[in-house]
């Protein structure tokens, strides 16, 4: 192992500080509490939550409650209102009692977009707090010198290990580097955040400690300087775990072939302390 500098420490602690934050955020991932999906035409009730959900086509509207209803931008809903569907959440902010209510949009297996109603709940996240995630010793060996090659935007719907559930992935580039005189080459995905519209580049790779001392479902680790080709850096001691590492109500893809490295990356975000038992809430018709 070969020791980092000080202020590269102090640097990775405070990224590693700010993501525990945004986990166990009141709505972070630890804050999920439901997920359900939608059938055309027919209104869903989701507890906890008044009113129902309306599938029509590729819209979803909510139809307030005959007592209570949510709030969209602060204001209650009093006449049916279509909420828009962004990939991590609603577009628009949708609360019930610090409840967030979120409209996604996914594909099945053949194809076909579907479409569910996300609850993430404070209590929820105050219920699952941790201080602190377990990881391997930094290490400045897992810090590579890299090249990221961008190429046009592939816009792919991947599996996932939900059943009949497919995710979306647009592919933007590789980045190759060297590790132990051994030359990899890993696909890189990116897409705008919902909130600031920014594209952010990671690579989702299994290794050999998945399913063993990291989570089995793989890691991502970012990467910079992607708005053209460049030299890089890949940073494997900011390898972190996905949100179905913590919570059961999001959908979780698999890597991709050839981001299945063949050896251990002993570093990053070891598997959670809390074990998450995962679920089927998408099933498909028999």
């Amino acid at each position: 192992m070969t020791a980092v500098a000080t202020e590269y420490e102090a640097q990775w602690r405070e990224w590693h500080a700010a993501r525990i934050s945004d986990l166990t955020a009141p709505h972070g991932w630890t804050a999920m509490a439901s997920q359900d999906w939608l059938t055309e035409g027919e209104p869903l009730g989701v507890e906890g939550i008044p009113g129902t959900f309306l599938l029509t086509g590729d819209v979803i509207t909510y139809l307030p409650g005959a007592d209570d209803t949510i709030e969209i931008d602060g204001v209650p809903v009093t006449e049916p209102t279509a909420i828009p569907h962004g990939h991590k959440y609603s577009l628009i902010a949708s609360l019930y009692q610090g409840k967030k209510v979120e409209t996604i949009k996914r594909t099945d297996y053949d194809g076909a977009n579907i479409y569910g109603i996300r609850v993430r709940d404070p209590k929820q996240a105050e219920r699952r707090r941790f201080d602190d995630l377990p990881t391997f010793p930094l290490d400045e060996r897992w810090i590579l010198p890299a090249r990221f090659t961008r190429t046009a935007d592939e816009h792919l719907q991947v599996p996932t290990i939900e059943n009949g559930v497919k995710e979306e992935r647009y592919v933007i580039g590789t980045v190759s580097f060297e590790l132990d005189g051994q030359a990899y080459t890993l696909e890189v995905s990116g897409r705008p955040d919902d909130d600031t519209g920014i594209v952010k580049g990671s690579v989702h790779f299994t290794d050999a400690t998945s399913g063993r001392e990291t989570y089995g479902n793989g890691r991502l680790v970012p990467i910079p300087d992607i708005d053209g080709d460049s030299d890089t850096v890949i940073d494997f001691n900011k390898a972190h775990s996905f949100p179905c590492a913590f919570t059961n109500y999001v959908t979780c893809p698999l890597a991709p072939p050839q981001n299945r490295l063949p050896l251990a990356v002993t570093a990053g975000e070891k598997t959670p302390l809390t074990h998450i038992e995962r679920i089927q809430t998408y099933l498909t018709a028999s």
